[in-house]
């Protein structure tokens, strides 16, 4: 260059501005600019709904996936009806961001919703995109109007196990109803005791095969519930014997059928959740696996309410948030978890009515929640003394308090997409001792309206306790939920769609 300077005809200052473009060029190659935030692509708001099945939680969907870093929620404000209506989690996931809100929302409700930008950890993409302040936008509410919605209880009865439950399936117009291709499905059935104590196997068998037929199902179906043990480590629904299998399918336990299914190499396992101490309460899959517990007032007291966070036993690093989605590789994919409870229809007392009186899809929150050996048992949190979902209703005697908490899990947890009692076998006497072969299974979007009619007409015609016209505790059970705001016994408000094979 320097030759090139001293020797070249070009008049000097040509020289100059050729030498200074040069410098300028090799500088651009040899020393690139970074690309800065502001040019990054900025996600853009599409829109926001909140869903008839998940009242409580508001959706906003942008048009690229964000990274995993969740802005304070301060950075939210939502209105309903013009009123603040706080916000008490954040959750991205994919291209959405899911807000869960202090209170559900209901038919009719205005909703608005706004972003201001926070100085720390901005909504953003994996590049560092980060999206805009954005002004109030309206929020789509497809809560639906109870009025105009009847509440439908589908029952069939007198027919095999499989006629049942395809006749069922064919009432509630097909398990893609409620099933993606793509979600993670979880059968939340009833494993504590031995017999028909535990959720009838051959009914959850063709429930798996309906599942599996999705067109281009990919997701996974497991089989999970949290029991007690009570000393009898293997008489239950898992493991349960061929001596503890009376009054259900002699042919499997629920392990042995999983592993029949992935002996075919279909996506089906089972997953026991257990209690854990208050020590390892954990608060996002973050920091692994656990039971995320959720703290509040409750008739005098403070009780809690929690949910498991776990790994997939399919696929290795797949951890499933019961509350939130699918956590892959350190964020929530979007992926969806489904769940289905399946309960039982027994009597819970033995020969009589006991303080909790039916024991079926309202009482299947038990097994959802943590539950330590069904005492009164507390845990200390924050120097507080804390009731679990037994302890701070059955353990004080009131059947109704529990039927509230159910309702309570529904509206700030998840709620079950659909409910089945499988009462192929009703045990009027007990869990495990003497059963009515009342060949019945029914569904229903809500667990308090579902067993009312299972109780009506199933299993109370051969045990007048458990009729919920009666002032018992079955009915109390029922009556606290729907006071909670789930579920109707109004007989205007609900029908039966019934199909009997007899």
């Amino acid at each position: 260059m320097k030759e090139f300077y001293e020797n070249s005809t070009f008049p000097k200052m040509k020289r100059i501005s050729f030498l200074k473009k040069s410098f300028l060029a090799l500088s651009a190659i040899a020393f690139p600019m970074s690309c800065k935030k502001d040019d990054l692509p900025i996600p853009v708001y599409q829109s926001s709904a909140i869903e008839n099945d998940t009242p409580s939680v508001l959706e906003m969907t942008y048009d690229l996936t964000l990274a995993n870093i969740v802005p304070p929620s301060s950075a939210f404000t939502v209105t309903v009806n013009s009123v603040a209506r706080g916000v008490s989690n954040v959750v991205i996931s994919g291209t959405m961001v899911l807000l869960t809100l202090s209170k559900p929302v209901v038919y009719g409700d205005i909703v608005t919703v706004a972003y201001t930008k926070p100085s720390t950890n901005p909504l953003q993409t994996a590049e560092g995109g980060r999206v805009s302040s954005m002004s109030i936008q309206n929020v789509t509410n497809n809560v639906n109007s109870p009025a105009s919605v009847l509440t439908k209880v589908f029952l069939v009865k007198n027919g095999t196990v499989q006629q049942n439950v395809s006749k069922l399936l064919e009432l509630i117009g097909g398990i893609s109803k409620y099933i993606n291709p793509t979600d993670i499905v979880v059968l939340k059935c009833n494993g504590q005791w031995p017999n028909q104590g535990y959720t009838n196997t051959e009914c959850i068998k063709y429930i798996i095969n309906a599942i599996l037929e999705i067109p281009g199902f990919s997701g996974e179906v497991l089989i999970c519930d949290n029991i007690q043990n009570f000393g009898h480590s293997t008489r239950n629904g898992f493991l349960a014997s061929l001596e503890d299998r009376r009054n259900n399918w002699a042919d499997h336990n629920w392990s042995t059928l999983a592993a029949e299914y992935q002996g075919n190499n279909s996506p089906v396992a089972i997953f026991r959740w257990q209690s854990a101490s208050a020590e390892s309460q954990i608060t996002s899959p973050s920091e692994g696996t656990g039971w995320v517990c959720e703290f509040f007032s409750f008739h005098g007291i403070t009780a809690y309410l929690s949910y498991p966070i776990f790994e997939s036993p399919l696929t290795s690093g797949r951890l499933i948030d019961m509350k939130n989605g699918v956590w892959e590789a350190g964020a929530y994919t979007g992926r969806r978890i489904k769940t289905i409870f399946m309960p039982t229809l027994n009597n819970h007392g033995v020969g009589t009515e006991d303080y909790a009186g039916i024991t079926s899809a309202v009482k299947c929150f038990f097994g959802a929640t943590e539950i330590h050996l069904g005492g009164n048992v507390t845990i200390t949190h924050e120097g507080q003394t804390c009731y679990d979902i037994h302890s701070a209703t059955y353990s004080r005697k009131k059947a109704s308090y529990a039927g509230e908490l159910a309702a309570r899990y529904i509206q700030t947890i998840y709620s079950p997409v659909l409910y089945i009692t499988c009462a192929i076998w009703s045990g009027h006497i007990s869990r495990t001792g003497a059963a009515m072969e009342t060949k019945t299974i029914l569904a229903c979007d809500n667990p308090a309206t579902l067993d009312y009619v299972s109780c009506k007409q199933v299993i109370s015609p051969y045990a007048s306790w458990l009729n919920p016209d009666n002032d018992n505790n079955t009915r109390n059970q029922i009556l606290g939920c729907i006071n909670a705001g789930i579920g109707t016994i109004d007989y205007d408000k609900y029908e039966i769609i019934s199909y009997d094979f007899g």
